[in-house]
């Protein structure tokens, strides 16, 4: 099993990714701009606020949300129902 944490702010890409995987299981997390640049240490949100990083998605760049995800953890928080859920769907693959 391999887990990866990727930004692909364009479905077309997550969608080339679950055509080639056998097991693709996209966790969506479903967090506010606001959540994200208050969690962010690297002060990217920051940065893109002021121009200085706009391929940021969802900062300066578009973010496309995805359309049928198979676990959304929601509030950008800790949601142990959806962490139960993606390895869940790992496990039984």
């Amino acid at each position: 099993m391999v887990v990866v944490a990727a930004t692909a702010a364009r479905r077309v890409f997550r969608d080339r990714v679950r055509l080639r995987a056998p097991r693709f299981v996209e966790v969506w997390i479903d967090a506010s701009p606001e959540a994200c640049a208050a969690r962010d240490p690297k002060g990217l949100w920051a940065r893109a606020r002021a121009g200085g990083a706009p391929e940021l998605p969802g900062g300066g760049a578009p973010y496309e949300p995805p359309r049928a995800p198979e676990v959304v953890a929601r509030g950008g928080g800790e949601d142990r129902e959806a962490l139960a859920a993606a390895a869940a769907l790992l496990e039984d693959g």
